[in-house]
Protein backbone atom coordinates (compact mmCIF):
# COMPACT_ATOMS: atom_id res chain seq x y z
CA UNK A 1 0.00 0.00 0.00
CA UNK A 2 2.96 2.48 0.48
CA UNK A 3 4.59 1.65 -2.66
CA UNK A 4 1.28 2.55 -4.57
CA UNK A 5 0.22 5.40 -2.47
CA UNK A 6 3.83 6.44 -3.00
CA UNK A 7 3.55 5.96 -6.91
CA UNK A 8 -0.02 7.05 -7.09
CA UNK A 9 0.06 10.55 -5.12
CA UNK A 10 2.97 11.58 -7.80
CA UNK A 11 1.61 10.34 -11.02
CA UNK A 12 -1.70 12.51 -10.10
CA UNK A 13 0.06 15.51 -9.20
CA UNK A 14 3.34 15.61 -12.40
CA UNK A 15 4.24 19.20 -11.31
CA UNK A 16 5.23 18.22 -7.52
CA UNK A 17 6.69 14.90 -8.82
CA UNK A 18 8.96 17.22 -10.96
CA UNK A 19 9.56 19.74 -8.30
CA UNK A 20 10.42 16.79 -6.08
CA UNK A 21 12.45 15.03 -8.38
CA UNK A 22 14.81 17.70 -9.02
CA UNK A 23 15.13 19.98 -5.80
CA UNK A 24 15.51 16.43 -3.65
CA UNK A 25 18.64 16.36 -5.97
CA UNK A 26 20.21 19.93 -6.33
CA UNK A 27 18.96 22.13 -3.21
CA UNK A 28 20.87 21.62 -0.19
CA UNK A 29 18.06 24.43 1.67
CA UNK A 30 15.22 22.16 0.18
CA UNK A 31 16.62 19.04 2.02
CA UNK A 32 17.18 20.90 5.14
CA UNK A 33 14.01 22.74 5.59
CA UNK A 34 11.79 20.45 3.93
CA UNK A 35 12.43 16.98 2.92
CA UNK A 36 15.00 15.57 5.34
CA UNK A 37 12.28 14.92 8.34
CA UNK A 38 9.40 13.75 5.80
CA UNK A 39 11.87 11.32 4.48
CA UNK A 40 12.90 10.14 7.68
CA UNK A 41 9.38 9.68 8.84
CA UNK A 42 8.74 7.96 5.56
CA UNK A 43 11.64 5.38 6.09
CA UNK A 44 10.39 4.96 9.54
CA UNK A 45 7.17 3.92 8.33
CA UNK A 46 8.65 0.98 6.00
CA UNK A 47 10.79 0.51 8.80
CA UNK A 48 8.17 -0.32 11.15
CA UNK A 49 6.42 -2.21 8.46
CA UNK A 50 9.32 -4.71 8.08
CA UNK A 51 9.54 -5.29 11.74
CA UNK A 52 5.87 -5.75 12.16
CA UNK A 53 6.58 -8.31 9.22
CA UNK A 54 9.38 -10.02 10.96
CA UNK A 55 7.51 -10.21 14.29
CA UNK A 56 5.08 -12.15 12.62
CA UNK A 57 6.71 -14.65 10.84
CA UNK A 58 6.07 -12.80 7.00
CA UNK A 59 9.72 -11.36 6.58
CA UNK A 60 12.68 -12.87 6.59
CA UNK A 61 14.18 -11.72 10.06
CA UNK A 62 18.13 -11.98 8.92
CA UNK A 63 17.10 -9.03 6.55
CA UNK A 64 17.46 -5.08 7.92
CA UNK A 65 14.93 -2.79 8.38
CA UNK A 66 16.79 0.12 7.31
CA UNK A 67 18.15 -1.72 4.09
CA UNK A 68 15.09 -2.98 2.96
CA UNK A 69 13.47 0.86 3.47
CA UNK A 70 15.97 1.98 1.41
CA UNK A 71 15.93 -0.24 -1.10
CA UNK A 72 11.98 0.39 -1.77
CA UNK A 73 12.38 4.30 -1.61
CA UNK A 74 15.19 4.13 -4.07
CA UNK A 75 13.18 1.93 -6.14
CA UNK A 76 10.61 3.80 -6.47
CA UNK A 77 12.08 7.41 -7.01
CA UNK A 78 14.15 5.58 -9.40
CA UNK A 79 10.95 4.95 -11.04
CA UNK A 80 9.69 8.65 -10.53
CA UNK A 81 12.70 10.03 -12.23
CA UNK A 82 12.18 7.41 -14.90
CA UNK A 83 8.45 8.92 -15.51
CA UNK A 84 9.51 12.48 -15.01
CA UNK A 85 12.36 12.86 -17.39
CA UNK A 86 11.64 10.72 -20.15
CA UNK A 87 8.32 11.57 -19.77
CA UNK A 88 6.59 7.90 -20.98
CA UNK A 89 3.46 6.92 -18.90
CA UNK A 90 4.02 4.99 -16.25
CA UNK A 91 0.79 2.68 -14.18
CA UNK A 92 1.74 3.14 -10.75
CA UNK A 93 -0.35 0.07 -9.29
CA UNK A 94 1.78 -2.58 -11.73
CA UNK A 95 4.72 -0.02 -11.03
CA UNK A 96 4.25 -0.50 -7.55
CA UNK A 97 3.44 -4.42 -7.48
CA UNK A 98 6.42 -4.98 -9.62
CA UNK A 99 9.00 -2.82 -7.49
CA UNK A 100 7.68 -5.07 -4.48
CA UNK A 101 7.75 -8.28 -6.09
CA UNK A 102 11.30 -7.58 -6.73
CA UNK A 103 12.15 -6.18 -2.97
CA UNK A 104 9.83 -9.00 -0.92
CA UNK A 105 10.59 -12.34 -3.70
CA UNK A 106 14.18 -11.01 -5.08
CA UNK A 107 15.19 -12.21 -8.16
CA UNK A 108 16.81 -15.52 -7.39
CA UNK A 109 14.87 -19.02 -8.84
CA UNK A 110 16.73 -21.00 -5.36
CA UNK A 111 15.52 -18.64 -2.53
CA UNK A 112 19.24 -18.54 -1.80
CA UNK A 113 20.56 -15.77 0.00
CA UNK A 114 23.83 -14.49 0.01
Amino acid sequence: MLARLHLETLAAHRNLAIVMQTEVRQSARFIAEFSHQHLVDYMNLVREVVRAGQAQGVFRADVSDRIVAHCMFGALDEMVSSWVFTGRPFDPDKTAAAVLNVILSGIETNNTHA
